[in-house]
């Protein structure tokens, strides 16, 4: 009997562990999404400086945006449901997909826009840095917004508490982050980061996408 236990445990041993191995997986792709998002919200400024200058050990701005849209993007369109606000019962999967890259749009177009006025102060990072930290704002941005939307479930508000919330981590997160990052003044940073993301940008992005019908 006991030779029928060793042999049983040896085969157990050589047997794949798929599942703990997956769950293993799946702990340390969230865990580092939460250190990488906690530090960039806790202090966006030496987070910006530290990344763009190889210091700083961070999740990748891609895996950050894949990762948090698993949880935010249902998120998002179910609290919309949840307060009437999107009515329709089925949507088309190019709609929900331009839905989940609209922000990141967003954010790729006002990098491109910021990083070439920062270019021509001095800057000499890639625009791929810019891209990146407007990424991660991207993500706290959305973020809020969400939140945002629970505060209109809870009080009745309208639309202006996830608006105001969303466009206010942008603003001062990202300029924080692209400061550190390029070594420019705050002062004048977070008025082209206005000007861009809050006016020209968004309205150019949503034409487009309301003339595809994909909003």
């Amino acid at each position: 009997m006991a030779w029928m236990t060793h042999a049983l445990s040896a085969v157990q041993e050589n047997e794949p562990r798929w599942v703990h191995n997956a769950l293993v997986a799946w702990w340390t792709e969230i865990r580092s999404l939460l250190v990488t998002m906690w530090r960039f919200i806790s202090a966006p400024r030496r987070f910006g400086a530290e990344w763009a200058d190889g210091k700083l050990a961070a999740m990748n701005p891609i895996a950050v945006v894949l990762g948090s849209a698993t949880v935010l993007l249902p998120a998002d369109y179910g609290l919309q449901r949840l307060l009437g606000w999107d009515r329709r019962a089925n949507v088309d999967v190019w709609i929900e997909l331009a839905r989940a890259s609209r922000p990141y749009l967003f954010a790729a177009l006002t990098a491109v826009v910021v990083h070439i006025v920062l270019r021509l102060v001095g800057s000499r990072r890639s625009l791929t840095t810019t891209v990146g930290l407007m990424f991660y704002a991207g993500v706290f941005s959305w973020l809020a917004w969400c939140l945002g939307l629970v505060a209109c479930y809870v009080t009745g508000a309208g639309s202006v508490i996830p608006n105001l919330a969303s466009a206010a981590t942008t603003l001062i997160w990202a300029t924080l982050a692209l400061v550190g990052a390029h070594r420019v003044r705050s002062w004048w940073c977070a008025p082209l980061m206005l000007g861009a993301c809050a006016f020209v940008l968004p309205m150019l992005v949503n034409l487009v996408f309301s003339r595809a019908g994909l909003i």
